[in-house]
């Protein structure tokens, strides 16, 4: 059993120790994340060279890529992290990295074996401030790349409806001063408005929801 979350892992130290294709894209998802890459390897694949700056550059932080450093995994790669990545080909190699995380209380992705680390990186999507991740506790990943390319094109139109509760969050902060009043008014708004969105044109659904908004602003005054 996982607990779900999502992270904040913006201008964190986070390494990934392999090189190859699926370290690649371990390290990508992470640096669109926000987070200070480190990848360890004595070689990296192309993929991950498009990724990684200058070796020769002071600092990462403002290039919105990774630092590679070329040479095997060593004792003390792991310090200061806050994630690390086991994703070498070699089990035993990925087993050590996550046994040094788990001692320094790191939370610890491990591509093989997987059960050895102490998260799973779920199937995920963000869209317009969506983000959706399906996982299947690791059990068949490529199921859960299915489902959440269906809740993709089901949820297609929703980022619009997003802006929109948002921007009716805001308004009627300044009207209903009770939380719990205002939570109950966007419950209902938001369940019409999904319903509207599935019946018919989205632009006619958002029109009736900017009615339904305006009279609950009158309402509350």
């Amino acid at each position: 059993m996982f607990y779900p979350a999502f992270i904040k892992i913006s201008g964190r130290k986070c390494v990934v120790v392999g090189g190859g294709e699926v370290a690649a894209r371990k390290a990508k998802t992470l640096l669109e994340a926000g987070a200070e890459v480190v990848v360890i390897a004595p070689e990296i694949c192309a993929r991950m060279e498009k990724l990684a700056y200058p070796a020769d550059a002071p600092s990462a932080s403002d290039t919105g890529k990774i630092k590679h450093v070329a040479r095997k995994y060593g004792k003390g790669d792991l310090r200061s992290a806050f994630i690390a990545v086991a994703a070498t080909d070699d089990a035993g190699v990925n087993l050590k990295i996550c046994r040094d995380a788990e001692k320094l209380g790191i939370l610890v992705n491990c591509v093989n074996p997987p059960e050895a680390g102490n998260f799973i990186v779920p199937s995920a999507s963000e869209r317009g401030g969506l983000s959706m991740a399906v996982s299947t506790a690791g059990k068949c990943p490529a199921l859960a790349k299915l489902v959440r390319r269906e809740l993709d094109n089901f949820t297609s139109g929703y980022p619009a409806l997003l802006d929109f509760l948002e921007r009716a969050r805001t308004r009627l902060k300044e009207t209903m001063p009770r939380e719990r009043d205002r939570a109950a008014a966007l419950d209902g708004l938001a369940a019409r408005l999904m319903k509207a969105f599935r019946a018919g044109p989205k632009e006619k659904a958002l029109r009736l929801a900017e009615k339904e908004l305006n009279l609950l602003f009158v309402k509350g005054k």
